[in-house]
Order: C-alpha cells, then structure tokens, then sequence
C-alpha cells in the first residue's frame, strides 16, 4: 500500500501516546495497523484511552493487520522521518515498510471495534471533572501530532508578514479537537476535529474515589449485551 509519508508519521506518532507501556500486555503494548479498503487504520489502547485514525491509501491491499510492537515504531517513524520521501510503501502481509522488515506481535489485539459505533449517539459536551487530565490532554495532544501529517508549511522566505499568515494558518490548523459524550456516567468521551473525520480518540471516564479510569472492556462487553438484548 501506498500512503502520505507524513500522514503515517503523525498518525503513528499518535497512536504511540496511547498504546499501554506495560510489557506484561503484550497486546496493548503495540500499535495495530490494518488495511481496511483503500485505507490503512492505525489503532492502540492502553484499556483506558485509545486513538483510531484511517490513512487514505493509492491503492487497496488484502484484509489482514499487523500489531508493531512500539520499539519497532520508533524506528518506522524515525526512519520514515529521515529519508524524507514523499510517499510511504507498506506490505501488511511481510510487515515491511520500505525495506525494513518488522516482527509481529503474537497477541490479539482487543476487538475495538465494538466501540466505535456505539459512539454515534453521542452528545456535545465539556472536558468534565470525571476525565482525567492526563487522559484529555493526551487526546488533545494526539491530534496536533496527526494534524502535521496534514499541516501547511511555514516558508523560509518570504517577508515577515507572510511567515506570520503561514503561521496563524498553522495554528489554526493545530487547533485541538473537539469533546464529545455519551449519556451514561461510566460511558466514554470521544474526541474530534472536523477537520479530521477520519480520526478519533476516546477516553473512560475515572471511576469513585481511586481515581482510576473504567475500562474500554468493559465498555466493549456493556455494549455486547446491550446489541444482544436489542
């Protein structure tokens, strides 16, 4: 498949704010990458935040994932960041980019699918109390880093007046994203820019006095059963 090479770099650059750092889990201490029609969907999850974007691709590819363990998406994103080419070739299958050739991560990753639609019904809303910062500021900083995969320059040249026009155009392109709820106290915040529809992150909302943050599995089984009685 062939994608924007900065479009992937921001995108993977996202994903790993989100991917769990516990190596004991090997199947969230990864980043999921799939090929979904003419698009590559870059996923992660620590359990309690995750992020999903889609990569508009030149071209399709066989449905089949790949789980990059993060060690290995440092080196993607730094090697992608240094050659500085145009245009990004991944194979899925051979988990090779360019001709870089990576390991797979054994482990499933978690069926976070179910989650997204289940987002559909929800509603405007604020940056609440029972969210937690870091959580909200981790959103928050995962789509400035997915939107310089479609930022505009700053030139080099140019008078002063135009840099200042190139950088407020910047600014505004890195403006942070939008919150939005569901209904019920122990739902998810999904987090969004129009500019951006491809790409979303969730958060779970803290749960009672330790502060910890509910699941996103078992946000995944209440929306199971709830299809299932329906």
């Amino acid at each position: 498949m062939l994608v924007q090479t900065r479009e992937l770099v921001g995108a993977l650059k996202a994903a790993r704010l989100f991917a769990s750092t516990d190596a004991t889990r090997p199947n969230l201490n990864c980043v999921h990458v799939e090929a979904v029609d003419n698009a590559l969907r870059v996923t992660s999850t620590d359990g309690h935040t995750l992020w999903c974007a889609e990569i508009p691709a030149q071209d399709s590819a066989p449905a089949t994932a790949w789980n990059a363990n993060l060690a290995d998406v440092d080196i993607i994103v730094r090697e992608l960041a240094r050659g500085g080419t145009i245009e990004a070739e991944i194979s899925l299958v051979k988990r090779q980019v360019h001709d870089l050739v990576f390991e797979q991560v054994s482990e499933n990753f978690p069926p976070y699918s179910a989650v997204i639609p289940a987002l559909k019904a929800c509603e405007p809303g604020r940056y609440l109390p029972e969210f937690a910062a870091e959580y909200v500021s981790r959103a928050c900083e995962a789509f400035r880093l997915y939107a310089r995969g479609f930022a505009p320059t700053v030139p080099k040249l140019g008078t002063r007046s135009e840099k200042q026009k190139a950088r407020d155009r910047l600014n505004a392109h890195l403006a942070p994203p939008i919150a939005w709820r569901i209904g019920g106290a122990l739902d998810p915040a999904i987090f969004y820019s129009p500019k951006f529809p491809c790409a979303l992150a969730i958060v779970m909302p803290r749960r009672g006095e330790d502060s910890t943050a509910t699941g996103i599995e078992n946000f995944v089984a209440r929306v199971r059963v709830s299809k299932r009685a329906a």
